[in-house]
């Protein structure tokens, strides 16, 4: 998922958990994995906010919706602290699993 071209997204899937996941390009150049759709911003931790601007992905947010980086919510990865932010991660958590059996039937 390295082709970040202009701020146009790229679609592909985590390495770790399998889930889809949307690569941006970030303000310093690297890449983010963000996970698909927005949250309330006022339901997750400021640190872990993400704002989009002109394609570009952004630290931070100060409007009612935010993004979020997929590693902080992944299956793969160690359960958050953040009560909003374990509950996501325990329903993708269910939802790779679901996903993982269907793949091997």
């Amino acid at each position: 998922m390295s082709d970040i071209r202009g701020g146009r997204p790229t679609f592909g899937t985590c390495e770790n958990c399998g889930l889809p996941v949307e690569g941006r390009r970030a303000i310093d150049e690297d890449q983010v994995l963000l996970q698909p759709g927005e949250f309330p911003a006022h339901r997750i931790p400021e640190q872990a906010r993400w704002h989009l601007a002109n394609g570009i992905a952004w630290p931070g947010n100060d409007t009612a919706w935010c993004r979020l980086d997929h590693a902080e919510v992944c299956p793969a990865g160690p359960e958050p602290e953040h009560r909003a932010l374990r509950e996501l991660h325990r329903r993708l958590a269910l939802r790779a699993r679901i996903a993982q059996d269907r793949r091997s039937r």
